[in-house]
């Protein structure tokens, strides 16, 4: 989305212009729900599903929302970038096959699951694998000039060491796994959009994994570019 607004609006223009775009996100669940427009100021309303977490980049950010109550948390750039490629991974995963199967986050856990006659297991494995390595490379392109093996800087070398770690295949299918399980009985947001008929958000979740590996890595992502076709074909194409 930030990197969408620069390219709209020009990155320049907005500095020049004193506006600041920082990087957050949430553990918070929230849908919209149909509403009278006669008795509420809009046709829908947000319904604050579940209780979470606040991250942030910005200090001042943090302290407004921690000063009204919100669980809030400042982190690096560094550290914000390693959770939104992990919160994408799990994205990238449930989001497309709960909307292809029409089935509920914890469904995909059933062991007679099978996509393409490929087990779970199988399946997470092809497209974690591709998550993960377009964003090893991509935060090495962010945040090391040269690899920490011909630098010698012992801070980079702790940095990739860690990036390495939590964007491996095993901690990533934990992390997708468990969120699977603790968000069992949720309709996915792409199983919502499939179901009610919208253009769904598959280009800008497994789609920005397809495109970031070829266009700027020359990685290639069958897998994601799979999912997002097999989405594509149940909804309206965006005239976008």
């Amino acid at each position: 989305i930030r990197d969408a607004i620069y390219e709209n609006f020009g990155e320049n223009s907005l500095v020049q212009s004193g506006i600041d775009i920082v990087l957050a996100t949430t553990t918070h669940g929230a849908y919209k729900i149909d509403s009278d427009p006669r008795e509420y100021y809009s046709r829908f309303r947000i319904m604050h599903a579940g209780e979470g977490s606040t991250f942030c980049t910005n200090a001042v950010f943090i302290d407004y929302f921690k000063s009204i109550g919100w669980d809030c948390s400042l982190l690096s750039d560094f550290e914000m970038t390693l959770m939104l490629w992990k919160k994408l991974a799990v994205n990238c995963v449930i989001n497309p096959l709960t909307a292809i199967h029409g089935v509920k986050n914890g469904e995909l856990l059933n062991c007679q699951f099978r996509y393409l006659g490929r087990s779970l297991d199988y399946v997470m494995n092809h497209i974690l694998e591709e998550v993960s390595a377009v964003a090893m490379i991509d935060i090495e392109s962010q945040f090391f000039e040269c690899t920490p093996k011909s630098s010698g800087n012992c801070t980079d070398i702790t940095l990739m060491k860690s990036a390495s770690q939590q964007l491996s295949l095993p901690v990533l299918k934990y992390f997708v796994t468990d969120v699977m399980s603790k968000t069992a009985d949720n309709v996915s947001s792409m199983l919502q959009d499939v179901r009610s008929e919208r253009v769904t958000e598959v280009r800008l979740l497994n789609g920005y994994v397809v495109d970031s590996g070829f266009n700027k890595y020359n990685v290639e992502c069958p897998w994601n570019k799979h999912l997002c076709e097999a989405v594509e074909a149940l909804h309206p194409l965006s005239e976008m």
